[in-house]
């Protein structure tokens, strides 16, 4: 009960401060505000299409990594326990990169909005710099001190035995996915909201078809091997449609 307190206070609160800051910051633009443009047919019709995409996408994400939690307790409560502990590998990474998606969201929807091609591709050119120097450094992390980090999440020999047996993948996470969340805040950003959805479809797809053939012969490995897949398609797939719709590279 105390964490869903908080969780919900955190939210509120989260609410309260974004109401303030913008009244005290933005708060002269609200004469600009007409009650008709409240209700445009067109515009509220746009907005509901862009979020019923985003939450397909978002709802395929929970299902791939509910079903990845889900799978690991088939295997014994050590391996659940392993997979779960590895996770966090890629929690901590997600953090860190949707920093930069978010910016990235932002920034493309201004130079979209105002038609500016060229600092578009500069800007997305950047992000992708940066992204890149915070993968690199947590495959460097990932790689020599995995047994480091797994210490600071757990206090289990057992677990951190069997841990050190499958952190070869935690390093593959940042490499197949850093591109991914970038995207993600650049279609969002470019409102392809489609194409997004779309892509999470396929590599959700690819994530399923992967786990039955693979999970049979190679066990955990293979769940892992899914997961790998899961972000590479995101990421390949998407680098494909930013070629063809924002012709950026």
């Amino acid at each position: 009960e105390g964490i869903a307190l908080g969780t919900l206070l955190s939210q509120i609160i989260t609410l309260a401060v974004t109401v303030t800051v913008w009244s005290l910051k933005y708060g002269r633009l609200k004469k600009y505000l007409r009650y008709a443009d409240l209700w445009n047919k067109v515009a509220l019709r746009s907005f509901f299409k862009v979020n019923a995409d985003v939450f397909v996408r978002t709802f395929l994400l929970t299902i791939v990594t509910g079903f990845f939690t889900f799978a690991s307790s088939s295997m014994g409560d050590t391996l659940l326990a392993v997979n779960a502990l590895l996770m966090e590998f890629f929690m901590l990474f997600s953090y860190f990169m949707d920093g930069f998606a978010y910016a990235g969201e932002a920034l493309t929807g201004k130079f979209v909005g105002a038609g500016d091609r060229k600092n578009l591709k500069a800007m997305i050119r950047r992000l992708f710099f940066w992204g890149f120097l915070v993968n690199l450094v947590a495959v460097i992390a990932y790689s020599f001190f995995p047994g480091e980090l797994i210490s600071l999440l757990t206090d289990k020999a057992e677990v951190i035995r069997v841990a050190k047996s499958y952190t070869f993948w935690t390093v593959l996470i940042p490499i197949t996915g850093f591109a991914a969340f970038l995207w993600d805040g650049v279609f969002i950003g470019a409102t392809l909201s489609k194409e997004m959805r779309n892509t999470m479809i396929f590599a959700s797809m690819m994530f399923f078809a992967c786990y039955f053939v693979a999970v049979p012969l190679l066990g955990n490995n293979g769940l892992w091997l899914s997961f790998i897949l899961y972000l590479g398609m995101r990421a390949f797939v998407q680098t494909v449609i930013a070629r063809k719709r924002l012709k950026l590279i």
